[in-house]
């Protein structure tokens, strides 16, 4: 029997259908991922460290020339990598390629009725404004919960008459509590997590757009911050503005950022 030991400590049985929808998900096919899934529970047994699982499949789907799900497959990972901070700044950027007028500041506030209330993300679209609330778990298995959820709609309903219309919504690089989902549900707020709404999820945004957390190419968080000065927040940003990324930094993330390139958008950059 073999068993994955979880960031938090935590032990849960080895799942291969995980591994299987997980692998997919990143571009596998079917067979190549059951593939994948069965040599692990062959080669291994007892407990086993989610982190070293998740490098030998990337590992494995390199080596069967599955290049793209190679670097795509810790997208999860790559999200809760990121500060609290850094996550805002990526979704308001995510939300930009999905349309919306974004309003985002280190210190947003608005005021209220009653009192002034700190915003996360502001972001117009059909005449409509959003008033965007970002929670963002650095442990997968935390999930937004209803208590949450209340107090971003409480929040909303003290900000909303300075709107001439506008909707509530949270996002997270996580799920939510069936419970949030239901109150979301019955007061009209729009929530986005991985796979919330299914097939239209975070994750599903992401992959629409091939606009990846910086995270995903194993950028230092130092860099990271010089880029965010320069407006770079996501893979795209970096991709479409190289020539001006490439002057913050070192060769050694250069020549491995030009790889997955090549593997994601199908050229490289010189």
């Amino acid at each position: 029997m073999l068993y994955v030991r979880k960031k938090d400590g935590r032990i849960e049985p080895f799942t291969r259908d995980k591994i299987i929808s997980t692998c997919m998900r990143a571009g596998g096919t079917y067979d190549i991922c059951c593939k994948v899934a069965k040599e692990i529970e062959k080669k291994f047994s007892g407990i086993i460290n989610s982190r070293y699982l998740l490098d030998y499949v990337r590992t494995r789907l390199k080596r069967l020339g599955l290049y793209e799900a190679y670097v795509r497959y810790p997208l999860k990972e790559a999200l809760y990598s990121l500060d609290g901070k850094e996550f805002e700044w990526y979704i308001a950027r995510l939300l930009e390629l999905e349309g919306y007028r974004v309003t985002k500041k280190d210190s947003l506030t608005v005021q209220g009725r009653c009192i002034e209330h700190e915003i996360d993300i502001l972001a117009e679209k059909n005449r409509t404004t959003y008033i965007v609330e970002c929670k963002h778990h650095m442990d997968l298995q935390i999930l937004t919960d209803l208590t949450a959820v209340m107090k971003h709609y409480a929040r909303f309903l003290d900000i909303k008459h300075r709107f001439r219309r506008s909707i509530p919504m949270v996002v997270t690089n996580t799920k939510f509590t069936p419970h949030a989902i239901r109150y979301s549900r019955c007061v009209g707020m729009i929530l986005i997590g991985w796979n919330v709404p299914y097939n239209h999820g975070i994750n599903a945004i992401i992959e629409k757009h091939k606009a990846y957390p910086l995270t995903l190419f194993n950028i230092d968080k130092y860099y990271r911050d010089i880029l965010r000065e320069h407006k770079i927040y996501t893979t795209l940003d970096l991709y479409y503005r190289w020539d001006e990324a490439i002057k913050a930094l070192p060769r050694r993330i250069i020549d491995r950022i030009k790889k997955y390139f090549e593997i994601l958008y199908g050229t490289n950059k010189y």
